[in-house]
């Protein structure tokens, strides 16, 4: 609990480790206009090889309104092929009835639940709290309400040619569409 100020110079060395993006990325984000109950967020595999979820422990995670202690998790299953999207949605149904011709891979109806002003963030080797964060839709301990990220009752696409995983959110990677529809 206490330190001592050698006498003699101390040479202190700090290596830095570079963030390589992964091929998983979280490419939409959605708050329909018309029907709050059809959200949902899509992933996608950039890579050559499929990925695991179950094996890397991948999670999809939310924060509300960027309160700390507001967070839900999910941890992800199956396989995401090469090229191929996973997508995670708040409803069966809802989903089914606005997007008929649409798949889905995996039901959090209490993960994705943002209303626009919330952030949605990619963990591989478990949840917010232990793994590392590959990917976000938001700032963590940011309330989107009025910053450049807000999709409230719009849809927040990954623009083409963004194909690594980015801890930061980058405005540049994303074009947001305000009042977006379920059509």
């Amino acid at each position: 609990s206490s330190f001592t100020m050698p006498a003699q110079d101390v040479t202190v060395t700090v290596t830095f480790k570079v963030h390589a993006g992964s091929s998983l990325i979280i490419s939409e984000v959605t708050d329909p206009n018309d029907n709050a109950s059809a959200k949902f967020v899509e992933l996608y595999n950039s890579g050559a090889s499929s990925i695991d979820l179950a094996a890397g422990q991948w999670y999809l995670a939310r924060q509300a309104n960027g309160s700390v202690s507001n967070w839900a998790n999910v941890a992800l299953t199956g396989t995401v092929n090469a090229a191929q999207t996973y997508v995670v949605i708040y409803s069966a149904s809802n989903f089914a009835l606005a997007y008929p011709a649409a798949a889905y891979q995996q039901i959090a109806g209490s993960v994705v639940t943002g209303n626009g002003d919330d952030g949605y963030f990619l963990y591989s080797g478990g949840s917010n709290t232990v793994g590392t964060l590959e990917d976000a839709y938001g700032v963590i301990n940011e309330d989107g309400t009025g910053k450049p990220w807000q999709y409230e009752n719009a849809r927040a696409a990954r623009n083409s040619g963004v194909t690594d995983g980015n801890p930061t959110w980058t405005a540049s990677e994303w074009t947001i569409t305000a009042s977006a529809n379920v059509a």
